[in-house]
């Protein structure tokens, strides 16, 4: 759905990792983000610089394509309503989960996350993985790679 932004990521703790990812969002922290990269805990929050929010909308009008910014607009509405931490969490552990066994129901997802870690075995319960489930089912048609 989003860029192919050459992210890899492997199962961490708190779930899906990108050393990648990590790197960029470094990267971008103390400008467009906030945050303590010391504190990597599921509780851990990100948030947006304020004064640098009109800087980001003219470069979004400014300097990519239509389609770039039909797939941004799309992410934007597929995390909608799953921007805690722990949300994005869930979201995120299903949507790799899902991207190595496409045909997983939500009680498949949720054996696979019991063999994750003790932490996501406590907190996730099977009501959190029909949600989740059922977003990324939503946007299945959108997804640019590995659709389910």
């Amino acid at each position: 759905m989003g860029e192919n932004l050459q992210l890899k990521f492997e199962k961490g703790t708190y779930g899906p990792y990108s050393h990648n990812l990590h790197h960029f969002l470094t990267f971008l922290n103390g400008y467009y983000l906030n945050f303590n990269p010391e504190n990597n805990q599921p509780s851990t929050l990100i948030e947006l610089v304020e004064n640098n929010i009109l800087d980001v909308k003219n470069y979004i009008e400014s300097n990519i394509s239509e389609s770039q910014k039909v797939r941004l607009y799309n992410t934007i509405d597929l995390i909608d309503g799953f921007q805690t931490p722990f949300s994005l969490e869930i979201l995120a552990t299903v949507d790799y989960i899902l991207q190595n066994n496409k045909n997983y129901s939500p009680d498949d997802i949720l054996n696979n996350i019991k063999n994750w870690t003790k932490r996501k075995r406590q907190l996730m319960k099977l009501y959190h993985i029909e949600v989740a489930y059922k977003r990324l089912m939503e946007f299945n048609s959108l997804l640019t790679t590995n659709t389910y």
